[in-house]
């Protein structure tokens, strides 16, 4: 048998013609063999640290810390406390409030809201917010010319934080209104005093969520439209010809109304009441003339 140019195999033909398969023709060069890849053992330390932290759940690794500071006392300051908080909190930030005369930042990264209406170049409702670094930790002031330009620069100032992801992408910044009134008008639906508690609360959350947008959207204002009759939320017992109305009719419409009010009012928006022209038709009295109207009415000149 012959034999191939390189000396390994058996000629191609005379493979076939055998009936053999025909191996691949094998490389004259030689191919070094090396073992598994080794590293130093510092290396290695290193190595399977990255990978135990890249492993853990997000709720494992170290969160960073955040103190709201607030120094003043109104309501509508905690509320933009706890918003501010419920904000960085879904991010992964770690929270935490102080109030009093005596809260400070401390040594962590902070956010102190202040209500200063001699700042320069605010008006109502405007506000300012100034990034500072202090002693390696970051330091937000959030001054407002009054609570309610302190909520929104709160508002402003965790909008900044979450869609960055950084604080140190915050840069100073000064806001003011463009119109003084910025209003929405919104049905009023009464509940049914046979509704069961549960309904109520479910209500009274969806009514919290729609403030709660339009303090975002820096709504100050709100109407609440109604077309239930005005004796619905107020007595007449003295008026001639006006129906009446029970203390229990008219107690549940004015609790429902009083806690949407103080809901709105938390949320900065000023609460009113729209009457509409059925909310009044009840009370419109026609072609009712009063005692004595005939006696005092001027004498008509007889027809000629």
């Amino acid at each position: 048998m012959k034999y191939n140019g390189v000396g390994t195999g058996v000629h191609a033909c005379t493979k076939r013609q055998a009936g053999m398969p025909v191996p691949p023709a094998m490389s004259t060069h030689t191919q070094s063999v090396r073992g598994p890849l080794r590293f130093p053992a510092p290396a290695r330390r290193l190595l399977a640290g990255c990978l135990l932290l890249l492993l853990l759940p997000a709720g494992c690794r170290q969160q960073p810390r955040v103190r709201v500071v607030i120094r003043e006392t109104a309501p509508l300051l905690d509320i933009a406390a706890r918003e501010m908080a419920a904000r960085l909190e879904q991010s992964g930030y770690k929270v935490e409030i102080a109030t009093g005369h005596g809260a400070n930042a401390g040594q962590v990264n902070a956010i102190i809201f202040t209500v200063d209406a001699s700042t320069p170049a605010l008006q109502p409702e405007g506000f300012r917010i100034i990034p500072l670094r202090a002693s390696g930790f970051f330091l937000f002031r959030v001054i407002g010319y009054d609570s309610r330009g302190v909520l929104w620069g709160g508002q402003e100032l965790a909008e900044q934080i979450v869609s960055s992801g950084r604080l140190e992408t915050v840069g100073e910044q000064t806001a003011n209104r463009l119109f003084p009134l910025r209003a929405v008008s919104l049905p009023l639906p009464l509940p049914e005093n046979s509704v069961s508690p549960q309904a109520k609360t479910e209500a009274r959350d969806h009514w919290r969520e729609r403030f709660d947008l339009l303090s975002r959207d820096r709504y100050n204002s709100i109407f609440f439209e109604t077309t239930a009759p005005l004796t619905h939320f107020v007595n007449f017992p003295d008026r001639p010809g006006s129906p009446a109305s029970s203390a229990q009719e008219v107690k549940p419409n004015m609790d429902w109304l009083r806690d949407l009010f103080r809901m709105a009012q938390e949320r900065g928006l000023d609460a009113y009441l729209q009457l509409t022209k059925a909310s009044l038709e009840e009370l419109l009295v026609q072609d009712v003339s009063p005692p004595g109207a005939a006696e005092h009415a001027p004498a008509q000149p007889p027809d000629r």
